[in-house]
């Protein structure tokens, strides 16, 4: 079978033989299309999961893909799609985990790489901006096993990001900005030489001065504030 044309159907039969007489056959046969193993290509860290891509197989309409922790045995099925790569949106930060996938076409399945892919997982912090007293405030969630966290910024129109902090901190306020000036933030998490992936878009905002407040004065009508 391993010399067969991937997509094509073939079908199979068997007689038994014992030096003297054939024993009857099916005549239908049993028929299977072989599909070839699809060829992992990488699994890594993605914004928002683990992102595993393969190659196109010869006749596959679909690819089932399966994951399994580091240390386990057993192949879990996680997901049947039609394109040749798929983000495992369910992977836990700081894990290790390993996929394969297998072709298939009505009914029938190809082998697959049985050591699969791995991928040391670490997810990519999700960020939130707000303007401060100082400056802006970048906020985001612990990530599971980082041990610290990368902040980069975009001022204007720049089209590459700039490092601006290391932290160990769920957030940083960033007091090298201008009035009525657009920002875009992002952030990575990093565990010793693993680092997350990041969105790719970051999170704009536009930095605004605080008012500057007088002292409020007192009337017959009221109370006046100004700035």
């Amino acid at each position: 079978a391993c010399s067969k044309a991937s997509g094509n159907k073939y079908t199979y039969t068997v007689r038994a033989y014992d030096g003297y007489e054939w024993s009857p056959y099916n005549k239908n046969g049993w028929g299977i299309r072989f599909l070839t193993v699809p060829t992992l290509s990488s699994a890594k860290n993605a914004y928002g999961g683990v992102k595993v891509t393969w190659s196109k197989v010869t006749g596959a309409s679909k690819y089932v893909v399966y994951r399994k922790k580091s240390g386990d045995d057993e192949w879990t099925k996680i997901k049947t799609v039609t394109s040749t790569s798929y983000t495992d949106t369910s992977a836990k930060s700081n894990t290790k985990y390993y996929y394969t996938v297998k072709a298939y076409y009505s009914g029938s399945y190809s082998y697959y790489d049985t050591k699969g892919v791995a991928c040391s997982y670490l997810a990519a912090p999700v960020v939130k901006t707000e303007n401060a007293t100082s400056g802006v405030k970048v906020s985001w969630g612990k990530v599971s096993g980082a041990k610290k966290y990368i902040v980069y910024r975009k001022a204007g129109s720049a089209k590459s990001w700039t490092k601006i902090a290391t932290t160990t901190s769920t957030s940083y306020t960033d007091k090298n900005v201008k009035n009525k000036t657009t920002y875009t933030y992002m952030v990575k998490a990093q565990k010793d030489s693993l680092v997350s992936a990041y969105n790719t878009s970051g999170v704009k905002i536009v930095f605004l001065t605080a008012p500057d407040m007088l002292t409020p004065t007192s009337s017959k009508s009221g109370v006046t504030v100004k700035w």
